[in-house]
């Protein structure tokens, strides 16, 4: 175990509410990519990390790439308040 070394944490989580996938993505062009005939949710990756998000209509979120637990939580919330924007009414 003394060699080990932590590469990749994967998170998930779910804000409880729908997300319109489309708005997201013309909202936040540059980091947002959506493509439903290709895959159900949106990819989210902010140019400043490495993470990825993605993100469906239900509302649940994967998070992957991060390397710390102290990241995922930061991570996760920067993407929770983009999310907010796009919440169906």
């Amino acid at each position: 175990m003394e060699n080990m070394l932590i590469h990749n944490i994967v998170g998930s989580g779910c804000i409880e509410k729908s997300i319109n996938l489309i708005k997201l993505a013309q909202k936040q062009r540059s980091f947002v990519s959506y493509n439903a005939e290709l895959f159900p949710g949106a990819h989210i990756k902010f140019p400043d990390c490495r993470s990825i998000a993605l993100v469906f209509t239900s509302g649940k979120i994967v998070v992957t790439g991060i390397k710390s637990e102290k990241a995922l939580y930061s991570f996760y919330n920067k993407v929770v308040c983009l999310l907010e924007q796009c919440v169906y009414d």
